[in-house]
Formats: C-alpha cells, sequence, structure tokens
C-alpha cells in the first residue's frame, strides 16, 4: 500500500512523499535526503512518539495512508539556507539566510523589508517554476527551495502608477542611506539608477 507522507519539522510540513510501505525506513529517509538536503544520518524520524528505526519496514509500524512524521535534526546539522534574491530596479542580489522551515510569505516579508517591493506584489521564481501567493503558507523546503538558490522576484502589476510607487519606495530608502553629500548631489527622483552604484554605508 503507499503511504503519502508528510515530513513535520517545528509543526510545520517540509515536504510531502509517496512511498511504499514495503520499503525500509531508511528508504523513506533517502527519498527525504533527495527532496530536502538533510543527510540521512541527521534526522530522526518519529510517529505517535515511536522511533522509526532504519532496518525496518514501514508497514511494521501500521502506519496510515495518509500520515505525518515528525522529524529531528541535531543541533550540529546545518538548517538554514543562503539565498540570493534578485529585485526590480536592483542590480545587486540581496543574500538571505533561512531557516528551512519558514514560508514563502515569510521570505515575502523580508524582501519587502530590505527591497521595499509589496509582498502581495511579488511573484517568486525559481528554477523556472513560478510560486505566487497560494504558495505563501508552505515552507522554502516544501517548494524545494535549498542552499544557494538563485531567486527573482518579479512584479505580479504591470500598471505604470505599480512600478512607480516601487520605484519611489526605493529611491526613498537608499537616499537615506546615503550621506548628505551625496543626497544634495542627486535631489533628483529620476536619479535612483545613479545611486545604485553606490554601496550604502
Amino acid at each position: 500500500m503507499p503511504l503519502h507522507v508528510s515530513i513535520i519539522f517545528r509543526q510545520r510540513v517540509l515536504t510531502q512523499l509517496t512511498i511504499n510501505e514495503n520499503l525500509l525506513v531508511y528508504n523513506l529517509k533517502a527519498r527525504i535526503t533527495k527532496s530536502i538536503n538533510i543527510p540521512t544520518r541527521d534526522q530522526t524520524l518519529t510517529f505517535d512518539g515511536v522511533l522509526l528505526e532504519n532496518c525496518r519496514l514501514l508497514r511494521v509500524y501500521k502506519l496510515p495512508s495518509v500520515v505525518d512524521i515528525n522529524m529531528n535534526v541535531p543541533l550540529s546539522c546545518p538548517i538554514k539556507y543562503k539565498v540570493f534574491i534578485t529585485a526590480p530596479f536592483q542590480n545587486r542580489p540581496l543574500k538571505l539566510r533561512m531557516r528551512m522551515e519558514r514560508t514563502l510569505g515569510e521570505m515575502k516579508k523580508i524582501i519587502e523589508q530590505y527591497e521595499q517591493v509589496p509582498s502581495d506584489q511579488q511573484i517568486i521564481v525559481y528554477d523556472c517554476c513560478i510560486f505566487d501567493r497560494v504558495d505563501d503558507a508552505l515552507t522554502l523546503a516544501a517548494l524545494g527551495i535549498k542552499d544557494n538558490a538563485k531567486i527573482e522576484v518579479i512584479l505580479k502589476y504591470n500598471k505604470r502608477e505599480d512600478i512607480d510607487s516601487v520605484k519611489t519606495m526605493r529611491m526613498k530608502s537608499k537616499m537615506s542611506t546615503l550621506s548628505p553629500s551625496i543626497r544634495q548631489a542627486y535631489p533628483d527622483s529620476n536619479s535612483e539608477v545613479v545611486i545604485e552604484r553606490y554601496r550604502p554605508k
């Protein structure tokens, strides 16, 4: 019988898999490794408080066909992803460190904070896949986003006023990070492209 397994870490779904109950627990761990890049040796899997041992068949534990399995990892196991964000009107990528159980929606909020692109106007593109608002509750791991991922943010709306609004917010943010002498040299709101060549202090 096939099992539809959700791997839970810190009360969030990291990944969902379908696996035959006649396979070993170790085979399930190998599938988890392939999906979210956590080594099998670092995975501790439990169901209803019972440890799932590598050498036992999954059917031994009498798991339901749709099942949540909890995963724990040692403190030494890296659980943060380094991702590189390319946002509209920004030439230099933003580097973020995100925990693997963080959701897409939480990442959008961070992008909004640093890049002034409203989260409700962001469409996330990764590895030729497009993620929209319906994916906001899913974790980065569940979406297949891995360490050193290169992510592009595009605007959901192409209305002129929406684009101008984002440009204005970016301009205000950049002006606030520049020294007074530079702000005086570029008082015009049309100068944001020139100002982007300056690294904020």
